[in-house]
């Protein structure tokens, strides 16, 4: 086989790293043969007499058209119909009835990703068609993108060989979604209208496509690089509006980078796109309801301060131990002088003297200028006696006047008028309200607790 390959092991070597950097995909090893076999159909088309001059103009003037065509024709891959069938049976079963139910009315638009020579998108409109009844009224729009290839082209127009078509086709769906063209097999004008195919370079942005209910992308994850796959699935993930799916082969998953995509019943290659659930701004000037309608909570507060307040309120008990400890720890005062019964002898010189002219004869020296008062006789015990009040003597005129003059008034009850339940309600909450706010005013008060004179000046605002 060396001696029919023309291209030096160097240039494999540039075709390689060429691929990787513009399409982020590992061509392999032993692969020279494929090489040469696409690329020489290529050279031929583009109007060289061989494959060499091709490759070295490539490299040395660096086109980017013809490089892109050189990838293209690299990535070509073999296709067949219903590949994979029992992804797509997931596709009906998991994404297909959600999408109906969500979007019903709409057009479904599906994304399939990287479609080759088109096997894959005219196998999705084939099972919806023939599953239409489970999916009455269902309409959609599928896009095929890929690089710029002959594959590509192939897919636009539909027309397969009588080889493509026995490969995976059945032969009811051949006759009934295919027409004879020939030695060929063409897809019929009714299907292909609903399947548009776009030249697309698959690692750019993909947001010029739009959203897509649903984006398969089967088979060809492995062949990406570590940090193409990265890439790919994240532009993938974006074009997958709210509560669509990503599909991809069996085999494969996203592991721990989910991209906002969910597994569904536990198959790791059926993604749905998470709902972004977008909060209102809240006004801080707004009162929002808490929903209470009592005040068991105030009330359970109230009796837990007030037994706090009952706790550290001074007792007796405190108040004698209190004063224990303050008699204890003040300094103590100066014994008291002893006491004696003897009375103090006065100072003779502080006594006044009476005057010897005016004592009288009866007086001595000492009991001059003292004149006793006359001590009245005691009384009966008949004189100590309460008068007594005959009580069947007949009244006074006078009294009897002043007793009738003042009529008698008879004042009947107030009644308060009956309240509605309403109105009671109110005033009972105003009431609790009330207690509310004079129990704080004692805390505050007490303990000097400044939070809780916010809270009263917020509770007055409100």
């Amino acid at each position: 086989m060396s001696a029919v390959l023309s291209l030096k092991p160097s240039y494999y070597e540039a075709l390689k790293r060429l691929t990787l950097e513009l399409a982020g995909i590992n061509l392999g090893q032993n692969h020279e043969f494929l090489i040469e076999t696409r690329l020489s159909a290529l050279a031929r088309k583009e109007g060289y007499d061989s494959l060499l001059p091709m490759i070295e103009e490539l490299f040395s003037s660096g086109q980017t058209r013809l490089a892109v065509h050189v990838v293209s024709a690299l990535l070509e891959r073999d296709t067949q119909f219903n590949h994979e069938r029992e992804s797509l049976d997931d596709i009906l079963r998991t994404a297909l009835p959600s999408l109906h139910r969500l979007f019903k009315g709409t057009t479904l638009r599906i994304l399939s990703y990287g479609c080759s020579s088109g096997q894959e998108p005219y196998s999705i409109a084939m099972a919806l068609e023939k599953n239409m009844d489970l999916f009455p009224g269902l309409k959609y729009q599928i896009v095929g993108v890929d690089y710029p290839s002959v594959a590509l082209d192939r897919a636009r127009s539909g027309r397969y060989t009588h080889f493509d078509v026995q490969r995976g086709l059945p032969i009811k769906d051949l006759i009934t979604y295919f027409d004879r063209s020939a030695e060929d097999w063409v897809v019929k004008e009714s299907l292909r209208e609903k399947i548009e195919f776009k030249d697309f370079h698959l690692l750019s942005n993909l947001e010029s496509l739009g959203e897509f209910h649903l984006v398969v992308f089967r088979n060809r994850l492995a062949q990406y690089s570590a940090p193409a796959q990265i890439r790919v699935l994240r532009e993938l993930a974006s074009v997958v509006r709210e509560l669509g799916y990503l599909v991809l082969g069996r085999s494969e998953g996203v592991a721990k980078l989910n991209f906002g995509l969910d597994k569904i019943d536990g198959l790791a290659h059926v993604l749905c796109k998470r709902e972004v659930v977008v909060e209102a701004p809240v006004d801080p000037t707004i009162k929002i309801p808490n929903g209470r309608t009592t005040f068991d909570g105030a009330k359970r507060r109230i009796k837990r301060a007030r037994s706090e307040l009952s706790e550290m309120r001074p007792t007796k008990e405190n108040t004698q131990v209190d004063s224990k400890f303050a008699s204890a720890s003040a300094p103590k005062p100066p014994p008291p002088a002893p006491k004696s019964n003897a009375a103090p002898k006065p100072n003779p010189a502080q006594i006044p003297q009476p005057d010897p002219q005016h004592v009288r004869p009866n007086e001595t020296a000492h009991t001059a200028g003292y004149v006793s008062a006359p001590i009245a006789p005691p009384r009966s015990p008949d004189a100590l006696e309460r008068p007594k009040v005959d009580l069947q003597a007949e009244p006074k005129p006078g009294a009897e006047k002043v007793a009738t003059s003042v009529p008698a008034r008879v004042t009947a009850p107030k009644t308060e008028p009956p309240r509605a339940p309403s109105q009671r309600r109110a005033d009972k909450k105003a009431e609790e309200a009330a207690e509310i706010e004079a129990l704080e005013f004692e805390l505050e008060t007490l303990f000097n607790f400044e939070d809780m004179s916010q809270r009263r000046q917020d509770r007055i605002k409100s």
